[in-house]
């Protein structure tokens, strides 16, 4: 047994060929509002488009994964029109600061830095933050857990304010310990 999707003024959500299409209702025609306030019945049938493409069958919409779509979709229009509030240059914290961190060449087996430097790029260029990039080696003086806490360190203390967010973001492997644990790795210095 199959459960009608509740019809929602502010959109409707369609699957056709095989993903979620969000649209917006169609109004009643002129006719459809002409019959019905002659006969005082509402015709709901002018309120849903019509389409051949779409696949409305009870296989679909009782299936467990189309409903995890239906929702995710919705989360995504709520989200969405929540977040419209800020512009890309409208943040809700007077300076943000990002640290990002990766392994050195050698140690870099996931080849991160494209990566990296990608990111850099969306955190400078359009959301206009403040960027630092920082590499993790074995560099015999000081270990890679001595650079790390160095790099967390300078960050908290170069930009911690009220008003200022901090970011940051590791690139590479990591090995799980104990509950809340995460030891970070490179290549071979496991």
């Amino acid at each position: 047994m199959t459960t009608p999707l509740p019809y929602q003024p502010e959109f409707l959500e369609q699957k056709l060929d095989g993903s979620l299409v969000k649209t917006d209702p169609l109004p009643l025609s002129s006719s459809a509002n002409e019959q019905a306030s002659k006969s005082g019945e509402k015709d709901t049938s002018a309120l849903l488009p019509v389409s051949d493409k779409i696949n409305t069958e009870p296989s679909i919409l009782s299936n467990g994964k189309a409903n995890a779509d239906l929702e995710d979709a919705k989360l995504k229009i709520i989200w969405d029109d929540l977040m419209k509030q800020f512009s890309v240059t409208g943040k809700p914290h007077r300076d943000t600061a990002v640290l990002l961190i990766s392994w050195a060449k050698e140690f870099d087996d996931l080849n991160t830095e494209a990566e990296v430097n990608e990111l850099e790029r969306v955190f400078t260029d359009l959301f206009h933050y403040k960027v630092i990039k920082q590499k993790l080696s074995d560099s015999g003086n000081i270990s890679p857990y001595l650079q790390l806490s160095r790099y967390l360190l300078d960050l908290v203390y170069k930009f911690d304010s009220d008003s200022i967010l901090l970011i940051v973001y590791y690139a590479g492997h990591g090995i799980p310990g104990e509950p809340g644990e995460l030891y970070l790795a490179g290549y071979g210095l496991c």
